[in-house]
């Protein structure tokens, strides 16, 4: 068989993609999958890889294969992946987090493909938020197709933003940042790790080692300079109104400029903290008293050594699209009226960040003594991360309406009024979220 030969000889033939007729032949012959076990179902799940459940009576997988580009070549991602999971294996001070991510059962790096353990009744974050605040307005019907979202959807229904569950979820993933930021924070070895993962990734791509000295400083102002008058021709319509916008603000381009050149890579960082990327287990939601969260961060195919202000703001970000993505769809609506009109308030959400930041700062109050300017650097880069989802609205050719063009004018004041906006996003200002970490941290002592 073409990728049994191909794993064995180390030699990459030509790309071997799976589908729901050769998993399991290719499972099995991994020892992976018995060839007596009864399947249940195949299940394939949404996402930029192939990502297919595999369900048997006693063995329940995930199977992840990644998109091959020119050449038949994979892009690399899934190895940064595996990467991170042999970083758990190499530096053992990191054993507080090997039971947070999954660890794969086994990596097929010729042809890029991971396979995990199935991890049954949890559900990720983004699902989560969504339907308890979708509740409050529209019952949602039980399947017997999505009974971990079902099993927690009613549940929801009796929470308020400052539920203990809620809190303890917002905490629980400060904590989650603090402990991998933390514990890789101006480490050598780490570095070096990271260094030597960039090289294997541009082995694996071009089949090229090139030593590497430093990081890639990525740009933030990529696609936000210049239109050229064939971007004009290409671009929708709508989407003209945000390059007006940032055009119209030149203190924008100078604030994001700026971030950019205060960039400070000093830490492992997750880079791609989107809600779906978080997982909770359903039995959380039927725990009595203060309810405490168990949260697995998952899809490491974006780690680096990287900036942790920029990782937390990208994080903190959700919870504020949270709230505009709940804004009355109206081109005639002024936007203070419409900000106001939220069907998720900004007080929803303000207790979750303000929860999850204090937890950070208490777990890791160095931070603040390595960058004095940590929360304010952190609050652009919150408005970093909503001006970039709009950039990406755009990329995918989705409508920019005003949702998208409140993200945008929410994120301006973020970047450029950084002082005056923190207390809007947390509702505490910088002193009380400082004080409120201190204490934490003197209690847990």
């Amino acid at each position: 068989i073409l990728f049994v030969n191909a794993i064995e000889d180390g030699l990459f033939v030509m790309a071997f993609l799976l589908d729901s007729q050769n998993v399991l032949p290719y499972l099995t012959q991994l020892g992976l999958w018995s060839s007596d076990q009864f399947l249940i179902a195949l299940e394939p799940k949404l996402g930029k890889n192939f990502n297919l459940r595999v369900q048997g009576k006693t063995q329940d997988l995930l199977i992840k294969q990644e998109p091959h580009g020119l050449e038949n070549a994979p892009l690399g991602e899934l190895l940064r992946e595996y990467r991170f999971y042999q970083l758990l294996e190499v530096f053992p001070e990191l054993e507080v987090l090997r039971s947070q991510p999954t660890l794969p059962l086994y990596f097929d790096e010729p042809h890029a493909i991971l396979v995990f353990p199935y991890l049954p009744n949890v559900s990720d974050l983004s699902t989560f938020y969504h339907q308890y605040f979708d509740l409050q307005e529209t019952p949602q019907q039980d399947t017997d197709s999505n009974q971990a979202t079902s099993s927690f959807v009613s549940a929801a229904d009796v929470l308020t933003a400052e539920d203990p569950l809620i809190i303890s979820i917002a905490s629980a993933i400060g904590q989650r940042f603090a402990t991998l930021h933390s514990k890789s924070f101006r480490q050598a070895a780490y570095r070096a790790f990271w260094l030597e993962t960039c090289q294997l990734e541009a082995a694996s791509t071009t089949g090229e080692v090139e030593p590497l000295s430093e990081e890639i400083v990525p740009d933030f102002l990529l696609g936000l300079r210049r239109l050229t008058p064939d971007a004009y021709c290409v671009l929708p319509t709508d989407a003209l109104k945000f390059f007006r916008f940032y055009q119209r603000y030149p203190e924008l381009g100078e604030a994001i400029a700026q971030l950019n050149q205060s960039l400070d890579p000093c830490c492992i960082v997750h880079d791609d903290p989107r809600f779906a990327n978080f997982l909770i287990h359903c039995t959380d939601f039927q725990k009595e008293g203060q309810r405490p969260a168990h949260i697995q961060l998952i899809d490491w195919e974006k780690w680096k050594w990287g900036d942790p202000a920029y990782d937390l703001g990208k994080l903190i970000a959700n919870y504020l699209r949270l709230w505009l993505e709940s804004l009355p769809v109206s081109a005639h609506l002024p936007m203070a009226e419409a900000l106001n009109q939220a069907t998720v308030p900004l007080a929803s959400v303000q207790p979750s960040a303000a929860a999850l930041v204090i937890a950070y700062l208490s777990h890791f109050p160095l931070i603040l003594r390595h960058q004095p300017d940590f929360l304010r650097r952190l609050t652009q880069f919150i408005g970093l991360g909503l001006i970039r989802q709009v950039q990406l609205c755009i990329a995918q050719k989705l409508p920019i309406g005003n949702v998208e063009m409140a993200m945008a004018q929410v994120g301006k004041s973020l970047l450029c009024q950084p002082s005056d906006a923190l207390a809007t996003v947390f509702g505490q200002t910088q002193e009380m979220l400082e004080a409120a970490a201190h204490a934490e941290s003197f209690n847990a002592c």
